[in-house]
C-alpha cells in the first residue's frame, strides 16, 4: 500500500493516517499527506509491532524496491509485487491528488527498473488510468469495495481498464460471477481471506487466487 508524503515521496503504510498504537510519540492519528518524509522518518515504531531490531521506521517505496533489486543482483528468488496505489473515492481528501500520486510512484518504478513483475491495483480506478499513462505495460487489478460487486458492469470495466483480474470482497462472490469472468480470461482474487477453510471454499467456487 503506497501513499505520498507532503513532499511527494511514495511511502509504504496501510492506513491514510499513522496510528498512535504503531508509533512512539503519536497521541492522535496523523495524515501521511500532511507529513514530510523527514518528519515520518523521525517517528520510530512502537514496541508492540513485531519488527526486526534493524527495522525502526517506515520505509519508502523506493527503499523497498531497492531491497528487491538487491535480491535480484544476488540471484535470490523474488515474487511478483502487488502494488496497491492507495486511493479510494470516499477518502480523496485524505490522500494526494491522483495524478501526483500515480506520477511519483511511476517515477520510482522507472528509476529502480526491477526485473521482478509488478502488478498495480487500486479501489479508485481513476488512479489506474493516471498510472497507465506512465507504465501501460504494468498489469492492472481492479479492487472492488464490499457490496459493490453485484452493481458492476463487467464488460464496460474490462473494455475501459483491460484488467488481468478483479479483486472483490470474498463475501460478495458467487460461482456465476466467477465463471463469467474466468471464461473471459479474467482472474478473480478476493480479499481478505484469513482462514484455510474459507480459502478452500472459495477455491471450490473457482477463484484464481487469494
Amino acid at each position: 500500500d503506497v501513499h505520498l508524503t507532503k513532499d511527494g515521496v511514495p511511502i509504504i503504510y496501510h492506513d491514510y493516517k499513522l496510528k498512535p498504537a504503531d508509533f512512539v510519540g503519536l497521541t492522535e492519528p496523523v495524515l501521511i499527506k500532511d507529513l514530510t518524509l523527514s518528519e515520518i522518518k523521525s517517528i520510530p515504531y512502537s514496541d508492540r509491532l513485531a519488527t526486526k531490531a534493524s527495522d525502526q521506521r517506515l520505509v519508502t517505496f523506493e527503499e523497498f524496491l531497492l531491497a528487491v533489486k538487491s535480491r535480484e543482483y544476488l540471484g535470490q528468488p523474488t515474487i511478483p509485487l502487488h502494488l496497491e496505489i492507495k486511493s479510494e473515492k470516499e477518502f480523496l481528501n485524505q490522500s494526494a491528488p491522483i495524478d501526483k500520486l500515480a506520477n511519483a510512484i511511476a517515477e520510482v518504478i522507472s528509476r529502480v527498473d526491477l526485473k521482478t513483475k509488478i502488478i498495480a491495483r487500486a479501489f479508485n480506478w481513476d488512479v489506474l488510468i493516471e498510472f497507465r499513462k506512465h507504465h501501460p505495460e504494468i498489469p492492472r487489478i481492479l479492487l472492488v469495495d464490499k457490496l459493490q460487486w453485484s452493481k458492476l458492469d463487467f464488460e464496460k470495466a474490462i473494455k475501459e481498464f483491460s484488467p488481468i483480474a478483479f479483486a472483490p470482497n470474498f463475501s460478495d462472490l458467487t460461482p456465476e460471477s466467477i465463471a463469467y469472468l474466468t471464461k473471459r480470461g479474467i482472474d478473480v482474487n478476493p480479499w481478505t481471506v484469513n482462514s484455510p477453510e474459507l480459502a478452500d471454499e472459495l477455491l471450490r467456487m473457482g477463484v484464481t487466487g487469494i
